[in-house]
């Protein structure tokens, strides 16, 4: 059998993913998400330094650490989530 790799990669490789990270979450009631404005402060729920949610289309692909690199934000990953299939990441 033709390893998946090379199948996969000719046709599919050079397709742009959007990545999306996902910092936390809170809860707020109407009024409070009514009253907001520029430079309200909207505490999450997790603590600093707790890792990332990296999502690609929505679906969790890892956890990451965040970072500022050249004067960026950036994210170094600390795990990786499973494949949905079970597969094992090589």
């Amino acid at each position: 059998m033709p390893d998946d790799d090379a199948l996969l990669l000719p046709s599919m490789g050079d397709i742009k993913c959007e990545v999306a990270v996902r910092l936390g979450s809170t809860v707020i009631s109407v009024r409070e998400c009514l009253s907001l404005q520029p430079r309200s402060i909207v505490r999450l729920a997790q603590p600093v330094g707790d890792d990332v949610e990296v999502r690609v289309h929505g679906s969790v692909i890892a956890r990451g650490e965040v970072e500022i690199i050249d004067n960026k934000s950036s994210i170094r990953l600390t795990s990786l989530a499973p494949f949905p299939s079970g597969e094992v990441r090589r």
